[in-house]
């Protein structure tokens, strides 16, 4: 018997910076853990790996975070609020 798999929900977003469209899912708990590890951390190049953990986590599509999403707070802030 395997655990059961819990459904979350799926939304589609159009990147600004290129307008492909992206299926996300919501932020979820464990990705909030990883945030806190980070902050403990301090170390500035902990925070952007977290960050671009916490992306490759919540869209469920193939994207290249580094391509599509290149490091700017722009792009980074607009599918926070979105994951969030």
């Amino acid at each position: 018997m395997s655990l059961p798999k819990i459904d979350v929900p799926v939304y589609e977003i159009k990147l600004i910076s290129t307008g492909k469209i992206v299926k996300i899912r919501p932020f979820l708990v464990k990705e909030q853990k990883l945030f806190l590890m980070a902050s403990e951390s301090e170390d500035p190049k902990e925070t952007i790996r977290v960050i671009r953990q916490v992306l490759k986590n919540c869209i469920i599509d193939e994207l290249d975070i580094a391509i599509y999403l290149p490091l700017t707070s722009n792009g980074y802030s607009y599918i926070f609020v979105l994951i969030r």
